[in-house]
C-alpha cells in the first residue's frame, strides 16, 4: 500500500527515471554521488544510482527537490555533527554552525510547538520525527508511517492503551492491518496503521519529487524554495541566509521585556547562557541583575549576528548608583566586585535590530576589606585630610577613592605609596569642579604631585587603580614656594597643571 500511496500522490517528472539513464551499480546510497539515491530504476533491474523519486529515499533532513535530487530541508546541513566541530561562540544548530545568539538553548522544555531538543547539542530543532524506537521514550514505539513516538501497547492488554476500534500490532496501535478493515474508497496504509484515501500522506517521505506533506490538509503541497537573499522574500521579511528562511525584518521583543532600566532588569544566574535576546534600535538597552560577592570576578562574553550587528555592540558592569565599573566594547566584559551587592550588566547597539546571547562566569576572588575611614567612593564621600598621613587604606576593585584636603590655599604635596605588584594606581589632584590639577600614573611604588599655592580651599585628591584591589598609604607635606609665575607647574612624575 506503501507503493499505491506514493503513486496517488506522484508528480514526478519521467527525466531521470532510472530507465536509460540509470547510473552506476550500487550496493547503497552512500556508494552513488552526491543527491542520488541506491534504488531499483522504474524499468527495473539491480540497484542503480539514480535520480530520487520520493522524499522517503532521501535522508531524513533531506527532500527529493524537482530536479530529483536529494537536497538538506531548508535550515539543515552537513557542517556539523556536535558543537564541538564549530568556531568559538557558535553552536551546532540542526548541522549548521550558527552564531551562539542564533540557536534556541533547550531550556525547561521551552522548544517551541514543532521542534524537538537536540539532547548532545542542547539546542532545540526542528522535529523531524523518529526513525527507530530508541528515539522514543521507554513506553513508546516509533510509527514509521507517521514517525511519530506513539504510546507502547501490549497485546495481552491492548485496551488499557488504544482506542476501541483499534488493535495491538508489534507494540503499536493501528487502526487497520487490511484494506477490509477501511470504509468504502479507503485502504489501508500498512505502514503507518491507518485508513487513507488516494492522495493523502502523512509525512513528506509519501510525497514525490518537489513536494512535502502538509500535515494540515495531509496533502502533498510544492516544497517551500529556500531563501538566499532579501528578494527571495516578501514584503516586511528578510533572509536567513544561514537557514534558508525568511523572518520579521521587525525587531521584536525578547523574553526578558521590558528590561529598559535598571529598575527593570532581569535577574540572571551566573554560569548561564541567555539566547535568542534582541536590541531594537540605538535607544534600546536591555539591562540584568546579577547578585555577586566581595572580590568576585565576572565574565561575560557576547555573540551576536555579526551580519546584522556587534560592530557597535557595547556592554558595561554597574553598581547599584550607576558607577561603570568595566565597559566591554569588544563582545567581551571582565570586572570586579568591590562589595557583596547586586549589580547591573548594560547591553547597547547602535543598529536598527540586533539578535544576540551572552554567558557569564563568575570566579571568587579575595574580598575587598572594609576601608577605615568608610566609603570614599565619590566626591561627596570624600574623606577630610588636613595633613599628616593615613593609611593602611584599602582601595577596592573598580573604585576610586575621595579625599578632600583642607587648608590648601598655601600648596601642598601629596605622596602616594602602594604595592605596584598589586595593581598599579594612580594619584590625582583636582579641583572642586573635577578638573585636573596634577596627576600621577607611572605605576611606581612611591608618586608624589605637587599643588602649587592657588588660593583654593578644599583640592580634592583621588586613587583610582587598574581593577584590583591594593593597600595603600597617602601622605600630605608642605607644598612650594609661592611661584611669581602662575601658570608655573606644579605637578611632579610628569604630572601637569591644569587651570580652573
Amino acid at each position: 500500500m506503501a507503493l499505491a500511496l506514493g503513486a496517488a500522490c506522484s508528480n514526478a517528472p519521467s527525466k531521470g527515471d532510472g530507465g536509460a539513464d540509470a547510473g552506476k551499480g550500487c550496493a547503497k546510497t552512500a556508494d552513488c554521488p552526491a543527491g542520488e539515491v541506491c534504488a531499483i530504476p522504474d524499468a527495473g533491474g539491480p540497484l542503480a544510482c539514480i535520480g530520487c523519486r520520493t522524499n522517503g529515499e532521501c535522508g531524513p533532513t533531506q527532500l527529493c527537490d524537482a530536479q530529483r535530487q536529494c537536497a538538506f530541508r531548508p535550515g539543515w546541513g552537513d557542517q556539523c555533527a556536535l558543537n564541538a566541530d564549530c568556531g568559538a561562540g557558535q553552536l551546532c544548530d540542526q548541522g549548521l554552525c550558527v552564531a551562539a545568539g542564533q540557536a534556541t538553548l533547550c531550556q525547561r522544555n521551552n522548544c517551541a510547538a514543532g521542534q524537538r531538543c537536540n539532547l548532545q547539542n542542547q539546542v532545540c530543532e526542528q522535529d523531524l520525527g523518529c526513525t527507530s524506537d530508541g528515539q522514543c521514550l521507554a513506553a513508546q514505539v516509533c510509527n514509521l508511517g507517521t514517525l511519530s513516538c506513539v504510546p507502547r501497547c501490549d497485546l495481552a492488554d491492548a485496551g488499557a492503551v488504544c482506542t476501541p476500534g483499534q488493535s495491538c500490532v508489534q507494540s503499536r496501535c493501528v487502526d487497520c492491518t487490511a484494506d477490509g478493515g477501511c470504509g468504502p474508497g479507503l485502504a489501508c496504509d500498512l505502514v503507518s496503521g491507518t485508513c487513507t484515501a488516494p492522495g493523502l500522506c502523512f509525512t513528506d517521505a509519501s510525497c514525490p519529487a518537489g513536494t512535502v506533506c502538509n500535515p494540515a490538509t495531509n496533502t502533498c503541497v510544492t516544497a517551500i524554495v529556500p531563501c538566499t537573499s532579501n528578494d527571495g522574500c516578501a514584503r516586511g521579511q528578510i533572509c536567513d541566509a544561514v537557514r534558508g528562511k525568511c523572518l520579521s525584518a521587525v525587531c521584536q521583543p525578547d523574553q526578558f521585556s521590558p528590561n529598559q532600566t535598571a529598575a527593570q532588569a532581569a535577574p540572571i544566574a551566573v554560569g548561564t547562557t541567555y539566547t535568542n535576546l534582541t536590541l531594537c534600535g540605538p535607544t534600546d538597552q536591555d539591562w540584568y541583575a546579577v547578585a555577586l560577592l566581595s572580590g568576585d570576578r565576572i565574565q561575560v562574553t557576547i555573540s551576536t549576528d555579526v551580519t546584522g550587528c556587534g560592530y557597535s555592540f557595547d556592554a558595561q558592569l554597574r553598581d547599584d548608583a550607576g558607577t561603570i565599573l568595566a565597559d566591554g566594547p569588544n563582545l567581551s566584559l571582565a570586572g570586579v566586585a568591590p562589595a557583596t551587592a547586586s549589580y547591573y550588566l548594560r547591553m547597547t547597539d547602535g543598529d536598527p535590530s540586533c539578535l544576540y546571547s551572552f554567558s557569564t562566569l563568575v570566579s571568587h576572588g579575595q574580598p575587598c576589606p572594609p576601608n577605615p575611614l568608610g566609603d570614599l567612593t565619590s566626591q561627596a564621600k570624600a574623606a577630610v585630610l588636613d595633613g599628616g598621613s593615613v593609611g593602611p587604606l584599602y582601595l577596592c576593585a573598580g573604585q576610586t577613592d575621595w579625599f578632600a584636603v583642607t587648608g590648601a590655599g598655601a600648596g601642598f604635596t601629596a605622596t602616594l605609596g602602594c604595592d605596584p605588584s598589586q595593581g598599579p594606581l594612580g594619584l590625582a589632584a583636582l579641583w572642586p569642579d573635577g578638573g585636573a590639577i596634577a596627576q600621577s600614573n607611572d605605576g611606581n611604588p612611591l608618586q608624589t604631585v605637587t599643588v602649587p599655592p592657588l588660593g583654593l580651599d578644599p583640592i580634592y585628591l583621588t586613587v583610582s587603580g587598574a581593577g584590583q584591589t591594593n593597600a595603600f598609604t597617602l601622605a600630605l607635606g608642605p607644598g612650594p614656594k609661592p611661584a611669581a609665575d602662575a601658570g608655573v607647574d606644579g605637578g611632579t612624575d610628569g604630572g601637569s597643571l591644569g587651570t580652573p
